[in-house]
């Protein structure tokens, strides 16, 4: 099987375009012994520099497709042998376009690149001593590079062939005459067709039922992040995220707030426009229908650096991310929104509702709908603030399960090179921050929205210690060390683990010898259960949890216990090393009652005596914040990350 990888793009890493596939490129170089990019609609500039760093290991094959007329003439002249020309006027007779002069253009177009890329091709395998065969070919779009790698395959040049499915490449009703050309033959010839929504892969199985089980699902997906949890308030800020191109239909949404009479809003653009007619056009009529409209402010902020969107969208807080596309497959922008918690509204297009769930964690309305877009924004800007923060909580869950690019792209990597065995996890490198790509993370961090995750991550880098934060359960194998750090009630942070299949898999880790450190909630997650909820708890260590006692003849304590508490070594622990005058930072309610007193590592006094920290065999939980501690939490976890040869 190949284990050396060709990827067809559009203009990656020269411009703008294309920023999410460069999280993708990443899990790539870790699965390949070699990774080449072939970037196709870019100027003939060969000193062009990149707009992306490219990840260590990339070339990149530029070779510009011009498609002029030279190259059109070529293709005409390819069309004289037999079999080229059965395959072009029976594409176009299958689609009753045969004098259709656009659609012949279309179909000549996609011969010519394919000619003048191939030729390009060729030369380089030979110059290079290269055998085609020893490199899956991939098309990150299904377009004019997936017919070359369906011609190569039909020609026995290639082992191995796939490509992605998204919007544009997907839905012909999006094109001039609902044509895109050859589909039928790519669809014949390659291996894989990956559509990132299950939309896309029903409108294939519809239109090619012959081939339907090449049609495969491999959604697209963004790292976790820590959700932002607004609280809902006025005015209400609304968030759009596109280019400014007319299948956005940014004019619906500024006509809808033309009419809003509700409560004040605030709506931000991040994106600029291809077109700068059009995007002068769209600005227009905002000033005109919106200018004197006390009730809305508006905010153009231009381009943003895809490294930097995360961040903007943090500072700017946004209660909604709104899209308003007639056409889609599933927006990255929405999948960003979902990463941070933040609760979405858009039509029912494409893939949309595979990660908009209606009234779960947003609202749909019909695309083009001005009315049922008003309806909608109304709906969420009057929720009451624990509806809203439940729906916040689910964008969240709905993110997790579906759209994190540290399980989607792990699994595709699989899929690209046909490994049809087990995953090995134990030796797999996974994608993360820059700081840990291409090193082995021995640490995992659970990210569930449940504990301030970064914090964790902060003390564990000045340890020097490698971390990456984990969501799915496949994944928790690919560590030695799992931190589980927890904040709020018993119950909502058992279900999210529940829902997202974490519970289970921290337990077969843990049974498998994996160290599991509980922190703050997350040490009484690894108790039987609570008195504060109803759920079963994790259930590795014997005991559960009770809401800080307070003396019946005495003074009265304040719950929650928050602040700085000395810590002192349980009966038998007091040789154990631990610094002298330990004071640890504290913020909780419940406090654990282990059944066996020897699993207690370290008390406090609140001022009756309360569990601080636990261990068992692999098995550590700390009440305290390590993480907030300070000097005395980083010798904590320096004594697990860093251990002292005894004796």
């Amino acid at each position: 099987m190949p284990k050396k990888i060709i990827v067809f793009v559009q203009d990656y890493p020269f411009y703008k375009g294309e920023p999410f596939f460069h999280l993708e490129l990443k899990e790539l170089v870790l699965h390949a012994e070699q990774v080449m990019v072939v970037p196709r609609h870019i100027p003939n500039r060969p000193d062009e520099p990149p707009h992306f760093a490219l990840p260590e290991g990339v070339k990149v094959f530029n070779v510009p497709v011009k498609g002029g007329l030279k190259a059109k003439l070529v293709a005409l002249l390819y069309l004289l042998f037999p079999k080229n020309f059965k395959r072009f006027w029976n594409d176009l007779k299958s689609k009753g376009l045969l004098f259709n002069i656009l659609s012949i253009k279309t179909a000549l177009m996609y011969d010519a690149q394919v000619l003048e890329l191939s030729v390009e091709l060729k030369r380089w395998f030979k110059q290079e001593n290269e055998d085609s065969k020893d490199w899956v070919f991939y098309s990150y779009w299904c377009d004019d590079a997936a017919y070359l790698i369906a011609q190569w395959k039909a020609k026995g040049l290639i082992a191995r062939s796939l490509t992605r499915a998204h919007g544009a490449d997907l839905y012909e009703q999006r094109h001039p005459n609902h044509y895109l050309p050859y589909r039928n033959y790519i669809m014949k010839h390659l291996d894989v067709v990956a559509c990132i929504s299950q939309h896309g892969q029903r409108h294939f199985w519809e239109r090619f039922p012959r081939y339907s089980s090449k049609f495969v699902l491999a959604r697209l997906g963004v790292l976790p992040q820590t959700p932002l949890q607004a609280d809902l308030e006025f005015p209400f800020r609304l968030l759009s995220l596109s280019s400014i191109d007319r299948v956005k239909h940014l004019e619906l949404l500024i006509e809808a707030l033309a009419e809003w009479k509700g409560s004040p809003i605030e709506w931000h653009h991040l994106g600029n426009g291809r077109n700068e007619a059009y995007e002068k056009q769209i600005k227009d009529l905002a000033e005109t229908l919106l200018k004197g409209k006390p009730e809305v402010r508006y905010f153009f902020h231009g381009f943003v650096n895809p490294s930097k969107v995360i961040s903007t969208i943090s500072e700017l807080k946004p209660h909604a991310l709104i899209n308003c596309s007639f056409f889609e497959g599933i927006p990255v922008s929405m999948m960003e929104a979902a990463s941070l918690g933040i609760p979405l509204l858009g039509g029912a297009v494409g893939g949309v509702p595979e990660l908009l769930l209606d009234q779960e964690n947003g609202f749909l309305f019909e695309p083009g709908n001005k009315k049922e877009l008003l309806e909608a924004l109304s709906q969420m800007s009057q929720m009451s603030k624990e509806d809203y923060a439940g729906m916040c909580q689910a964008s969240f869950l709905v993110h997790m399960k579906r759209f994190n690019a540290l399980h989607n792209y792990y699994s595709f990597s699989h899929l690209l090179f046909n490994k049809t065995e087990a995953f090995d996890k134990s030796h797999v490198r996974r994608l993360a921050d820059s700081e840990t790509v291409g090193k082995p993370a021995k640490v995992g961090i659970i990210h569930a929205g449940m504990g301030n995750v970064e914090a964790v991550q902060s003390m564990l880098r000045k340890l020097k210690v490698p971390s990456q934060l984990v969501s799915h359960p496949d994944d928790l194998d690919l560590f030695e060390t799992l931190y589980l750090p927890g904040v709020g009630s018993f119950d909502k942070a058992m279900e999210k683990l529940n829902e997202a299949g974490l519970s289970a898999g921290i337990k077969r880790f843990a049974s498998k010898g994996g160290q599991v450190i509980g922190i703050c909630l997350g040490m009484q997650l690894l108790f039987e259960g609570s008195e504060e909820g109803n759920l079963a708890g994790l259930g590795l260590l014997p005991g559960i949890s009770v809401r800080i006692p307070q003396k019946p003849d005495g003074p009265q304590v304040k719950v929650p216990h928050i602040g700085w508490s000395k810590v002192y070594p349980a009966p038998g622990h007091e040789d154990d090393g631990f610094p002298e005058n330990m004071h640890l930072y504290f913020t909780h309610s419940y406090t654990v009652r282990p059944e066996n007193p020897e699993h207690v590592l370290l008390y406090t006094n609140y001022p009756e005596p309360l569990v601080a920290a636990v261990r068992y065999q692999n098995i550590y939980g700390y009440q305290f914040h390590p993480e907030k501690s300070h000097t005395f939490g980083l010798a904590l976890l320096r004594r697990i990350h860093q251990p002292q040869p005894q004796g």
